[in-house]
């Protein structure tokens, strides 16, 4: 497997309005597995950092994904307000949903 595909989008914080949580949306792409995952890891910690109270894992252009990505998802889920997980293909859906993980991540389209 070819594991040097995975890329991260700059940070990109939302506000809402004066209430409203602080978005963090990370954009990976390619694996995400235990070869990979390291920079994701590293974007929600800068998140978190930055003020992040919410994360969305825009899974668009994620071709797989293991546990080491799940581990990364309910370790964001742990610090954070809300995370969303949206744009997920049908075997990242299946693993998520599978796992349990659907009502953490807040399982999106």
């Amino acid at each position: 497997m070819d594991h040097d595909d995975t890329q991260l989008s700059e940070p990109t914080p939302r506000h809402d309005g004066d209430d409203a949580p602080v978005a963090h949306r990370i954009t990976p792409a390619g694996e995400l597995d235990l070869a990979t995952i390291g920079p994701v890891r590293t974007d929600v910690e800068a998140a978190i950092a930055q003020g992040a109270t919410a994360i969305v894992f825009d899974l668009t252009d994620v071709t797989f994904l293991d546990s080491s990505a799940l581990a990364v998802f309910a370790y964001a889920a742990r610090l954070v307000e809300r995370v969303q997980v949206v744009n997920p293909n049908p075997f990242a859906r299946r693993v998520i949903e599978q796992t349990g993980l659907n009502d953490v991540l807040h399982l999106g389209p």
